[in-house]
């Protein structure tokens, strides 16, 4: 279990600590990820997993 705690923390401080900048315009809020950040398709496939979460509850 010491594996899978250590994976959690990983991936807490992963989606917690993003490199982004929040922008609005044209009446919405983006939200720009850097360029360098390896793990961008990751986050947003992460982003559209739980927006269809909460859309189906």
């Amino acid at each position: 279990m010491v594996g899978q705690e250590h994976n959690t923390q990983v991936l807490r401080r992963w989606l917690l600590s993003v490199p982004a900048r929040l922008v609005h315009g044209g009446r919405r809020w983006y939200l720009r990820l850097a360029r360098g950040m390896s793990h961008k398709q990751e986050f947003w496939a992460l982003h559209r997993y739980l927006a269809a979460l909460g859309a189906g509850g």
